[in-house]
């Protein structure tokens, strides 16, 4: 058992009073929000922003599927679902990586972001074009079944991340998922699960690429599409969700930061699966 300076024993907080604190720190903000705004209708949308930020932290992604699925039933407009998703989100990876600093590996996230810098204008020109949600079904069906291997598969000895040119394939295709669907991550994180990589190996990579890939994308709708802005329906009102993403990703890296291999690659698994059957529901 280690011990500090003094010989007595570091206390360590668990995780769950983590959780319990969190949980009930994001409860009270959106009760005050609600009390001193009653008008404004953001109770549960706080609470489902608490809710997936939370899970979403874990293994580091997966979000904006998780949020939406919630606030499609809370939200009656489509853009201001958008815009909220948005703000917290980016407040959520902004922490993280902030949290994660050193443990990033921003060289080796390199050729995954340069592959998705190249192909996410096309994944938005494609969310521009197509209606319909049959790209979503087929890309939550595909995760789905990918999560289930996954959790079945025998361990395997971890790897390296692979060749650079499968890397910028890799990022590319996250271009595309991250434009059209807002989920630039899939694809990284079916890579680094494939590969084996540890915990620390796979968020040092994915956590930045996400955080990148969201301002880009974020920035390029804005001149692609500037009659339909994302965030053209913003007002303060917005602000109020980034207390409840900091609440909620406080908890869930209070989690990973207690996780094993085995257990992340569990956990990534799981969220996987989750992420794939929001996106069928």
């Amino acid at each position: 058992m280690q011990r500090d300076a003094t010989g007595a024993v570091p206390r360590r907080d668990s995780p769950f009073s983590v959780l319990g604190c969190c949980t009930l720190a994001a409860v009270a903000y959106a009760g005050t929000v609600g009390a001193i705004w009653p008008g404004l209708d953001m109770l549960l949308p706080l609470l489902a922003v608490f809710l997936a930020s939370a899970v979403a932290s874990i293994a580091g992604f997966a979000f904006a599927p998780i949020c939406a699925v919630m606030l499609v039933h809370l939200v009656d407009e489509p853009m201001r679902i958008v815009s909220i998703i948005l703000v917290a989100s980016i407040a959520m990876q902004g922490y993280s990586v902030l949290h994660l600093w050193r443990d990033l590996d921003w060289r080796g996230g390199v050729p995954f972001l340069l592959g998705g810098l190249a192909t996410l204008p096309l994944g938005l020109m494609l969310l521009l074009q197509i209606s319909g949600r049959g790209h979503i079904l087929l890309l939550g069906t595909l995760l789905m079944v990918f999560a289930t291997w996954m959790l079945w598969r025998p361990p395997s000895a971890p790897q390296d991340a692979g060749p650079r040119w499968a890397q910028v394939l890799v990022g590319a295709a996250g271009g595309v998922a991250g434009g059209l669907l807002a989920f630039p991550a899939a694809p990284v994180v079916v890579w680094c699960g494939v590969r084996g990589l540890g915990r620390g190996a796979a968020r040092g990579l994915t956590q930045p690429y996400i955080l990148m890939m969201q301002v880009a994308a974020l920035l390029l709708l804005q001149v692609m599409d500037p009659g339909r802005r994302a965030l053209s329906s913003a007002d303060p009102e917005l602000l109020l969700t980034v207390a409840p993403a900091l609440f909620g990703t406080v908890c869930g890296l209070a989690l990973f930061d207690r996780l094993s291999d085995q257990q992340f690659g569990r956990t990534l698994s799981g969220m996987l699966l989750v992420a794939g059957g929001t996106m069928v529901l």
